[in-house]
C-alpha cells in the first residue's frame, strides 16, 4: 500500500494538474485503491479509539485525526 500512496503523492506534487489524475491509468488507480484502504484503516482506527471506554487519555495523534475525519464529512463535495 505505501509505495503506490508515495508514488502518487510525489506525483501529484510534481505534476499538480488535477485533470491528468482523474484520468484512469493503472498508476491513478493503484494510488487511488491505496488511498482508499488508508481512509479505511484511519477511520477503523478511529472508530475502534472511540468506542473504547478510556477515561484519561492522551492520545493527540487520533484526536486529531478525528477532527480531520470530523472537517471532511462536513465539507460540502
Amino acid at each position: 500500500m505505501l509505495p503506490p500512496m508515495m508514488r502518487g503523492l510525489y506525483r501529484r506534487a510534481m505534476l499538480p494538474f488535477g485533470p491528468l489524475h482523474a484520468v484512469p491509468t493503472p498508476e491513478n488507480r493503484r494510488y487511488l485503491a491505496a488511498r482508499r484502504r488508508l481512509h479505511a484503516m484511519i477511520d477503523a482506527l478511529l472508530t475502534s479509539r472511540s468506542t473504547e471506554d478510556i477515561e484519561d487519555t492522551e492520545d493527540t495523534a487520533v484526536d486529531v485525526l478525528r477532527a480531520g475525519r470530523l472537517r471532511m464529512t462536513a465539507r460540502p463535495r
